[in-house]
């Protein structure tokens, strides 16, 4: 006897263009509050489907506890809030809409460090995250999705920046997320539980200096693992209010 099984191959081709706004205010010396503004464009080539809006707004704090001290490393401890300000992808009809934002409330909080060795620095840092369960909801994603229950995850980064000279610097980093013990309910009482996520990127950074005050930012984002875009492009630019 033989048992043939029935799978499905689902193409995917989305493209997500976002430009951030983040604001940054020093409330003491050692202390800064934190805001991310996210606008989303999103497009699925083969599916026809796309969508602008909002995306998840955020709101963090900075600390750094030890005063800088020459051939010491730097310590930082940092904590976010992740709002579900865009549209949540719980929410929207799969078949026909996209989201703009995760759908859920998240908190973190983690602590980075950094050393000088004239002319390269080296970095690091690590954080873990947790976020809300979402119940009342009703889906249709192979059958009627009523809960959802996100999973802790572990962040990870390491790096270095070397400055070719006054204006030119280039960095290298490589970072990682673990997302575990995710959860979807379904109103006949199934509940499934996904496999252990891993993301890891790894980026590249050209800063050029473009006046005694302003530094531009390029990167090149590489995806390494399936549950990861494939590139990544940003631009940065500093903008100072005095």
């Amino acid at each position: 006897s033989s048992t043939i099984t029935r799978f499905r191959i689902q193409e995917d081709a989305q493209h997500t263009f976002s430009s951030t706004i983040d604001l940054s205010y020093g409330l003491r010396d050692n202390l800064t509050l934190t805001t991310s503004l996210p606008l989303i464009y999103k497009v699925d080539t083969l599916g026809g489907k796309e969508a602008i809006g909002l995306g998840d707004i955020s709101f963090g704090l900075r600390w750094q506890p030890i005063p800088l001290k020459r051939g010491l490393p730097t310590t930082t401890l940092f904590s976010s809030l992740s709002t579900a300000t865009g549209d949540s992808p719980y929410e929207i009809n799969a078949s026909e809409d996209l989201s703009t934002g995760k759908g859920y409330y998240s908190l973190s909080a983690g602590a980075s460090m950094s050393k000088v060795t004239d002319p390269l620095v080296i970095y690091g840092s690590a954080s873990f995250s947790v976020a809300n369960s979402l119940g009342g909801l009703n889906q249709n994603r192979a059958g009627k999705l009523v809960s959802v229950s996100p999973g802790q995850t572990l962040g990870m980064s390491l790096g270095f920046a070397y400055s070719l000279n006054y204006d030119v610097s280039i960095s290298a980093s490589y970072s990682q997320s673990i997302s575990m013990n995710s959860r979807f309910g379904f109103d006949d009482g199934r509940v499934v539980e996904p496999q252990t996520q891993v993301s890891s990127v790894l980026n590249y950074t050209l800063s050029l200096r473009t006046s005694p005050t302003r530094i531009v930012n390029l990167s090149l984002g590489l995806g390494l693992s399936e549950d990861t875009p494939d590139v990544t492009l940003g631009f940065s630019m500093p903008l100072e209010f005095v």
